[in-house]
């Protein structure tokens, strides 16, 4: 008998009779695996605004958005749940 499988919001359950007492296979977003990094106090990610359109920014701006930029708790605890750390 081949196994029927249903995708909803992001998690597959089987609907195989066989299968019944298996857990639902969770999904993280690749998104959020490629842009953010986790570190002890949370997560560190690239400031915006820094790849074009350079030359109006000024220097003191520049540096700053080359620097690392972090998660604060609230934002921290939803990385989690998309990375699944």
């Amino acid at each position: 008998m081949p196994v029927v499988c249903e995708i909803v919001n992001k998690i597959i359950f089987s609907i195989d009779k066989e299968k019944d007492g298996i857990m639902p296979k969770m999904k993280s977003r690749s998104a959020a695996k490629k842009r953010f990094r986790a570190t002890e106090s949370g997560f560190k990610h690239k400031k915006a605004y820094k790849s074009h359109i350079l030359t109006k920014k000024n220097a003191k701006r520049r540096r700053r958005l080359g620097k690392v930029g972090r998660t604060n708790t609230v934002q921290s605890k939803k990385m989690e749940k998309m990375i699944q750390c």
